[in-house]
């Protein structure tokens, strides 16, 4: 797994900066960890670590060398994300006040145990503010499909819908499905 530290920032430096990176670890005091040198040392800087363990959390801080001196930032934690794949399902069943979301989920693909929400959103906006969320009963039958039936649907209206399952790494959602109902 990849992830990349970016958005870090230096100034009132006496002298022109000769290194800037990002030092990390899986231990609190940052102890054992590796650090990853920014390709040049400007400021913003942002570094890319890779070969990272899915659902580690990881602990780090930016640093410059200037003069001689190291400077360093406070340390700071992520959690490496799973590789997490799922799909909106299709719109079928349309009428003119509701649809069926068939098939969404699509297996699970590299989700981990942690998964404890999973369902639907639909919306008439685009950008899903005030979207309507239908979370589905899991666990899931085997194969990690579901259906979602939506209702109370207004008549010739184009509805956006996507998948999404929670984790305690957070949020993952599908790509944007839609669909128009029947006047």
């Amino acid at each position: 797994d990849e992830a990349v530290i970016s958005g870090n920032s230096f100034s009132g430096l006496v002298q022109p900066p000769t290194e800037a990176g990002v030092e990390y670890s899986v231990a609190p005091d940052l102890s054992g960890g590796i650090t990853a040198a920014a390709p040049l040392p400007v400021s913003p800087f942002g570094v890319s670590l890779s070969g990272l363990t899915s659902e580690q959390t990881y602990y780090y801080r930016a640093y410059v060398v200037s003069g001689g001196v190291r400077y360093v930032g406070p340390i700071e934690q992520f959690d490496a994300a799973v590789e997490q794949t799922i799909a909106p399902g299709e719109a079928t069943n349309i009428t003119s006040t509701s649809a069926l979301i068939a098939d969404s989920g699509f297996g699970y693909s590299g989700f981990p145990s942690s998964v404890f929400e999973v369902g639907t959103e639909f919306d008439t906006d685009p950008n899903f503010f005030g979207a309507t969320r239908i979370p589905t009963t899991l666990p899931l039958p085997p194969g990690g499909f579901f259906n979602t039936q939506l209702t109370g649907l207004t008549p010739d209206t184009t509805y956006y819908y996507r998948t999404y399952a929670r984790t305690r790494l957070g949020l993952t959602t599908s790509a944007i499905g839609s669909f128009q109902t029947l006047a």
